[in-house]
């Protein structure tokens, strides 16, 4: 059985984390409960996020440079679609093949800034750090709990130590 570690690391759709803060935007914007997935296109130029209402939308969502267009149908949950700039390209490309320690050094500060991740907040009696964020640098730290976790020693050096994206990172928008 997978622990609590591991399912974060699968269940966790990366655009999200990776993708979003390069638009300056993060889970928490789309409002408290509201936000429900997003997906990228393969082309890595356009994010799609759903939400369950529009109006529960920080004014940030839909004031960005980047928003090309917001859907609310009658049924179902809310769409929002917007333009990853083209500048962003490279990066993409490093997340498409799971290379996230090859994201530019501005990708990686807007990650940090921007994603909401925890890095190096107190809970609980100590000090924490996403593991998606230590991925970004391949730390040491990450690279232990992966093999305390899968009982391998050592993992080779070269190793990015967050998954490949998954399919379901994936998604063409079609307008309905």
């Amino acid at each position: 059985m997978p622990s609590e570690f591991v399912n974060t690391v699968i269940k966790s759709n990366l655009s999200t984390w990776y993708l979003l803060p390069l638009i300056y935007l993060n889970k928490p914007s789309f409002g408290q409960g509201n936000f429900m997935e997003s997906y990228v296109n393969l082309d890595g130029t356009t994010l799609q996020v759903e939400v369950i209402s529009l109006h529960l939308c920080h004014p940030d969502c839909i004031k960005s440079p980047c928003l090309l267009l917001q859907s609310e149908p009658a049924v179902g949950y809310s769409r929002l679609l917007y333009r990853l700039p083209t500048k962003w390209q490279k990066d993409f490309q490093a997340f498409k093949a799971g290379k996230y320690s090859q994201f530019s050094d501005k990708a990686k500060q807007l990650i940090r800034d921007y994603s909401g991740l925890a890095i190096h907040e107190y809970h609980d009696g100590e000090y924490i750090t996403d593991a998606r964020i230590y991925a970004l640098d391949k730390s040491p730290i990450l690279r232990e709990a992966w093999e305390n976790e899968l009982d391998l020693l050592p993992l080779p050096a070269d190793l990015e130590l967050m998954p490949v994206p998954s399919a379901r990172t994936y998604r063409e928008y079609i307008h309905l």
